[in-house]
């Protein structure tokens, strides 16, 4: 895996509601939240969603790798889900993958949420708990986020770019003073960037 600090990662937690977190290690990310479908629609239609809004968002902002958090083994999780759910997580993970390759990014990988939090948090509590300490520690960072979802895909940013750049890991400690928010290099300039996100985040009317 390449170990270059300049490198564009984007960071996903991918569910219905799938959160991404973008930018280039050490600089303040950005983060936002996608539903790729309405509720109830197909795994066809959520996965053409997934396709629209992938190719929409690396034409706005190049990326060089992806990082995306595991999801839940469905067989582990009794009656809170159902085929067809199941289908769609799973199928939107091996999707990206395949959009990815198809993209020419070829640096992809897979996180467990455990060694996510304990990076991003300094443990792993239970259920709820977690996601809560999440996004304190965003709040923190002075990361924004517009759902626990881009929380999660920022704590999953944050770790990736630990393992890729280790110099920038400090940028999650309690030593850490966030910067202001500032430009992500090699994007469009700041008015045109925010019409392109409003944009890429409004593909829910998806025909049928």
């Amino acid at each position: 895996m390449s170990t270059s600090a300049n490198q564009r990662t984007l960071a996903l937690d991918i569910a219905s509601s799938t959160g991404w977190a973008y930018g280039v290690p050490g600089e303040v990310p950005r983060a936002g939240t996608i539903r790729f479908a309405p509720p109830g629609s197909s795994p066809g239609a959520v996965g053409r969603g997934m396709m629209r809004w992938f190719a929409d968002f690396t034409k706005v902002f190049p990326t060089d790798r992806i990082f995306f958090e595991a999801p839940f083994d469905p067989r582990k999780m009794g009656m809170r889900t159902n085929m067809q759910t199941s289908r769609i997580l799973l199928g939107l993970v091996f999707l990206i993958e395949t959009l990815g390759q198809a993209k020419g990014i070829y640096d992809i990988s897979e996180t467990e949420v455990a060694d996510v939090r304990k990076h991003f948090i300094g443990c792993n509590p239970p259920g709820d708990k977690g996601k809560v300490a999440v996004q304190a520690r965003c709040r923190q960072l002075g990361w924004k986020f517009d759902s626990e979802d881009a929380a999660d895909a920022l704590a999953v940013w944050s770790y990736a770019c630990a393992i890729v750049a280790p110099k920038t890991a400090i940028a999650t400690t309690h030593l850490f003073q966030p910067r202001a928010a500032g430009a992500i290099s090699n994007a469009p300039a700041m008015g045109t960037r925010e019409a392109l996100l409003r944009r890429l985040d409004d593909i829910e009317d998806i025909p049928q």
